[in-house]
């Protein structure tokens, strides 16, 4: 047996949900099926660059390297800021990838669990928590337009985020990597088959989150 849309918005209908049945639906189906990002504004207006990383390499003593995708996130970063020098901040894999090619950029690293010794995952929604609380701390009331970097794939749930936080955006989908890292240490990103069901369920784990914390 097998379940339709029309299943679906009869499920909606439902009093539950009230009226927001086809509200609800609609979020849905742009969180599984949108993945074009229009451009919004020049990038050249933006005075603060956000960066995401997309996986990470091992060396074969276990040391952790941004890897090929990375690497051409960092030198995306580098062609914007050659055209107009501006503050950055990303994640530590594309700040490795950088190097000394840039001065003054933000590391954005995970935290420890010193119970365990272990490295906590950093997902997408803590690098734009640390970032923002970075320029919080700065108290310049003068953020302009972010110019948002990562690959294709990833770009629409990082624009998305920031929005959320009252930012403005800048970005150029065409601009950003479409590849993916077969040797990455994070199975999920070495493809585009893995990363898309992987992109869908954060997506869907973040919408989730907001519908609980919603029903508090």
């Amino acid at each position: 047996m097998t379940i339709s849309q029309n299943d679906l918005e009869d499920d909606l209908k439902n009093e539950q949900f009230g009226e927001n049945g086809k509200d609800f639906l609609a979020r849905l189906k742009e969180l599984v099926f949108t993945w074009k990002v229009e451009e919004v504004g020049d990038p050249v207006e933006a005075e603060i660059i956000m960066g995401f990383s997309l996986g990470y390499v091992l060396d074969k003593n276990g040391n952790r390297l941004p890897g090929q995708i990375n690497q051409q996130l960092a030198d995306r970063i580098v062609q914007y800021c050659n055209e107009k020098p501006r503050r950055v901040y990303v994640q530590w894999e594309i700040a490795d990838a950088i190097g000394d090619r840039l001065p003054d950029v933000i590391s954005i690293g995970p935290d420890i669990d010193e119970e365990k010794g272990e490295v906590k995952y950093l997902s997408t929604k803590d690098v734009l928590r640390k970032i923002k609380e970075r320029i919080e701390k700065s108290n310049d009331d003068s953020i302009g337009p972010i110019l948002v970097v990562a690959h294709s794939k990833h770009l629409f749930r990082c624009t998305k985020l920031i929005r959320e936080q009252g930012f403005s955006i800048r970005t150029n989908q065409a601009n950003m990597p479409t590849g993916f890292d077969s040797d990455s240490a994070q199975p999920w990103t070495r493809n585009l088959r893995a990363y898309i069901i992987n992109e869908i369920i954060s997506r869907l784990a973040l919408f989730r989150d907001q519908e609980l914390d919603a029903q508090q």
